[in-house]
Protein backbone atom coordinates (compact mmCIF):
# COMPACT_ATOMS: atom_id res chain seq x y z
CA UNK A 1 0.00 0.00 0.00
CA UNK A 2 2.88 2.22 0.94
CA UNK A 3 4.73 4.06 -1.75
CA UNK A 4 2.42 3.40 -4.62
CA UNK A 5 2.91 5.42 -7.75
CA UNK A 6 0.43 6.67 -9.41
CA UNK A 7 0.48 8.06 -13.36
CA UNK A 8 -3.45 8.76 -13.88
CA UNK A 9 -2.88 11.60 -11.21
CA UNK A 10 -1.00 13.63 -8.91
CA UNK A 11 -1.52 15.17 -5.38
CA UNK A 12 -0.63 18.20 -3.98
CA UNK A 13 -1.20 20.83 -1.14
CA UNK A 14 -3.91 23.18 -2.04
CA UNK A 15 -4.08 26.55 -2.97
CA UNK A 16 -6.74 29.51 -2.82
CA UNK A 17 -8.57 28.45 -5.99
CA UNK A 18 -9.05 24.92 -5.36
CA UNK A 19 -11.67 26.11 -2.97
CA UNK A 20 -14.54 26.16 -5.55
CA UNK A 21 -13.10 22.37 -6.99
CA UNK A 22 -13.45 21.38 -3.09
CA UNK A 23 -16.67 22.39 -2.77
CA UNK A 24 -17.89 20.97 -5.86
CA UNK A 25 -16.52 17.48 -5.12
CA UNK A 26 -17.63 17.35 -1.84
CA UNK A 27 -21.39 18.70 -2.78
CA UNK A 28 -21.42 14.97 -4.83
CA UNK A 29 -20.69 12.89 -1.83
CA UNK A 30 -23.66 12.62 -0.03
CA UNK A 31 -21.94 10.64 3.08
CA UNK A 32 -20.01 14.45 3.79
CA UNK A 33 -21.85 17.46 5.48
CA UNK A 34 -21.77 20.39 3.28
CA UNK A 35 -19.91 23.28 4.69
CA UNK A 36 -19.60 26.93 2.96
CA UNK A 37 -17.91 27.74 0.05
CA UNK A 38 -15.74 30.34 2.68
CA UNK A 39 -15.41 27.15 4.94
CA UNK A 40 -13.59 24.89 2.18
CA UNK A 41 -11.63 28.52 0.87
CA UNK A 42 -10.25 28.80 4.38
CA UNK A 43 -9.19 25.42 4.26
CA UNK A 44 -7.41 25.36 0.78
CA UNK A 45 -5.86 28.69 2.47
CA UNK A 46 -4.92 28.58 6.30
CA UNK A 47 -4.99 24.74 6.70
CA UNK A 48 -2.98 24.15 3.35
CA UNK A 49 -0.22 22.22 5.11
CA UNK A 50 -2.64 19.64 5.56
CA UNK A 51 -5.41 19.76 2.99
CA UNK A 52 -4.64 18.14 -0.15
CA UNK A 53 -5.86 17.60 -3.96
CA UNK A 54 -5.69 14.83 -6.22
CA UNK A 55 -5.61 15.99 -9.57
CA UNK A 56 -6.19 14.27 -12.74
CA UNK A 57 -4.63 17.12 -15.44
CA UNK A 58 -6.09 19.85 -14.42
CA UNK A 59 -8.81 18.48 -12.86
CA UNK A 60 -9.53 18.18 -9.41
CA UNK A 61 -11.09 14.60 -8.55
CA UNK A 62 -10.53 14.15 -5.18
CA UNK A 63 -9.02 16.03 -1.40
CA UNK A 64 -8.37 15.91 2.00
CA UNK A 65 -9.09 18.27 4.68
CA UNK A 66 -6.90 18.18 7.92
CA UNK A 67 -5.45 19.98 10.35
CA UNK A 68 -3.26 19.76 13.51
CA UNK A 69 -5.31 18.40 16.67
CA UNK A 70 -5.18 21.79 19.05
CA UNK A 71 -5.14 20.02 21.92
CA UNK A 72 -2.89 17.23 20.66
CA UNK A 73 0.65 18.24 18.92
CA UNK A 74 0.92 14.47 18.40
CA UNK A 75 -2.05 14.16 16.17
CA UNK A 76 -3.73 15.21 13.44
CA UNK A 77 -7.63 15.80 12.84
CA UNK A 78 -8.75 14.27 9.21
CA UNK A 79 -12.03 16.50 8.85
CA UNK A 80 -13.06 15.26 5.32
CA UNK A 81 -11.91 13.30 2.32
CA UNK A 82 -13.81 13.06 -0.74
CA UNK A 83 -13.50 11.66 -4.32
CA UNK A 84 -15.59 12.83 -7.28
CA UNK A 85 -17.82 9.88 -7.92
CA UNK A 86 -16.87 9.58 -11.59
CA UNK A 87 -13.11 8.52 -9.97
CA UNK A 88 -14.18 6.09 -7.41
CA UNK A 89 -12.48 2.42 -7.01
CA UNK A 90 -9.17 4.05 -8.61
CA UNK A 91 -6.95 4.10 -5.29
CA UNK A 92 -7.42 7.96 -4.83
CA UNK A 93 -8.57 8.28 -1.54
CA UNK A 94 -6.07 5.84 0.02
CA UNK A 95 -3.37 7.96 -2.52
CA UNK A 96 -4.71 11.11 -0.78
CA UNK A 97 -4.38 9.31 2.61
CA UNK A 98 -0.81 7.88 2.43
CA UNK A 99 0.74 11.80 1.31
CA UNK A 100 -1.28 13.29 4.37
CA UNK A 101 0.62 10.80 6.56
CA UNK A 102 4.00 11.00 5.13
CA UNK A 103 3.61 14.81 5.50
CA UNK A 104 2.39 14.23 9.20
CA UNK A 105 5.00 11.81 10.05
CA UNK A 106 7.45 14.35 8.92
CA UNK A 107 6.44 17.05 10.87
CA UNK A 108 6.27 14.70 14.22
CA UNK A 109 2.68 13.73 14.27
CA UNK A 110 1.95 10.36 15.11
CA UNK A 111 -1.53 9.65 15.07
CA UNK A 112 -4.25 10.68 13.06
CA UNK A 113 -7.92 11.43 14.30
CA UNK A 114 -11.53 11.33 11.90
CA UNK A 115 -15.19 10.70 12.85
CA UNK A 116 -17.28 8.09 10.52
CA UNK A 117 -20.73 7.27 10.95
CA UNK A 118 -22.17 4.07 11.30
CA UNK A 119 -23.68 3.67 7.73
CA UNK A 120 -20.53 5.10 6.06
CA UNK A 121 -19.07 1.64 5.22
CA UNK A 122 -16.84 3.35 2.48
CA UNK A 123 -15.00 5.41 4.80
CA UNK A 124 -14.82 3.12 7.70
CA UNK A 125 -13.02 0.59 5.64
CA UNK A 126 -10.90 2.55 3.95
CA UNK A 127 -9.44 3.60 6.95
CA UNK A 128 -9.47 0.03 8.34
CA UNK A 129 -7.42 -0.81 5.25
CA UNK A 130 -5.15 2.47 6.33
CA UNK A 131 -4.88 0.54 9.90
CA UNK A 132 -4.19 -2.93 8.37
CA UNK A 133 -1.82 -1.51 5.74
CA UNK A 134 1.00 0.16 8.31
CA UNK A 135 0.16 -2.12 10.82
CA UNK A 136 -0.78 -0.12 13.63
CA UNK A 137 -3.95 0.72 15.80
CA UNK A 138 -7.32 1.75 14.93
CA UNK A 139 -9.44 2.85 18.55
CA UNK A 140 -12.78 3.45 17.73
CA UNK A 141 -15.05 5.48 20.61
CA UNK A 142 -18.17 7.63 20.39
CA UNK A 143 -17.84 10.93 19.86
CA UNK A 144 -20.91 12.59 19.04
CA UNK A 145 -24.39 12.18 19.12
CA UNK A 146 -27.13 12.32 17.30
CA UNK A 147 -28.63 14.57 19.67
CA UNK A 148 -26.11 16.90 18.84
CA UNK A 149 -26.21 16.94 15.61
CA UNK A 150 -29.77 16.92 14.86
CA UNK A 151 -32.37 14.49 14.27
CA UNK A 152 -30.86 14.35 10.69
CA UNK A 153 -27.56 13.69 11.37
CA UNK A 154 -26.36 10.04 12.53
CA UNK A 155 -23.72 9.64 15.46
CA UNK A 156 -20.06 10.22 14.70
CA UNK A 157 -17.84 7.96 16.30
CA UNK A 158 -14.30 8.83 16.55
CA UNK A 159 -11.27 6.99 15.21
CA UNK A 160 -7.92 7.46 16.62
CA UNK A 161 -5.39 5.17 14.36
CA UNK A 162 -1.42 4.78 14.70
CA UNK A 163 1.29 5.37 15.93
CA UNK A 164 2.73 6.29 12.61
CA UNK A 165 6.59 6.14 12.44
CA UNK A 166 9.12 7.54 10.04
CA UNK A 167 10.39 5.17 7.16
CA UNK A 168 13.07 3.27 9.38
CA UNK A 169 12.18 4.04 12.54
CA UNK A 170 11.31 0.22 13.13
Amino acid sequence: MKDETRSDFGIRNTVKSDGQAVYLIAEKCPSLDLNSRYCYLLLCTQFDKYCLVAEAGKKIIGFVSAYPHPHRTDTLFVWQIGVDPDFHNRGIGTALLEHLITLAVENGITYIETTITTSNKASRALFRKLTEAYNTNCIESDYFPASLLGEEHEAERLFRIGPFERKGDK
